[in-house]
């Protein structure tokens, strides 16, 4: 195990210690904690086993084992970012359907003052 790979399993544990505090506090539904100890499980073999990584990569008709792990991060970020923009979107239109409700709710209050 070289140093990189010391380093990578230490900041995993500590990912997936973030994600089960989470889970345990009610922050975070089982669901998502199983899908991120998916992802830092598959890091862990990834960084113990490296060769997992090229195998994976012939098989799918990829030159080597970084890239298609860099393909895989990088469709993983486009879809939490895909995941953040949708949560966001909702978030600002129930802002706007609050606050539409509060405006009327002021003017009948102002108007039932006159």
């Amino acid at each position: 195990m070289n140093l990189f790979s010391f380093f990578g399993l230490i900041f995993v544990i500590f990912a997936w210690s973030r994600a089960f505090n989470r889970v345990r506090t009610k922050l975070m539904s089982w669901r998502e904690f199983l899908f991120w100890s998916v992802i830092w499980c598959t890091a862990v073999v990834i960084l113990i086993w490296p060769s997992y990584s090229t195998k994976l990569a012939s098989y799918i008709g990829i030159g080597r084992g970084a890239d298609v792990i860099v393909y895989f991060s990088l469709l993983l970020i486009f879809y939490l970012l895909y995941r953040i923009y949708a949560y966001i979107d909702t978030i600002e239109r129930d802002i706007t359907k609050l606050v539409r409700v509060m405006a009327v709710e002021r003017q009948n209050v102002k108007s039932k003052k006159l």
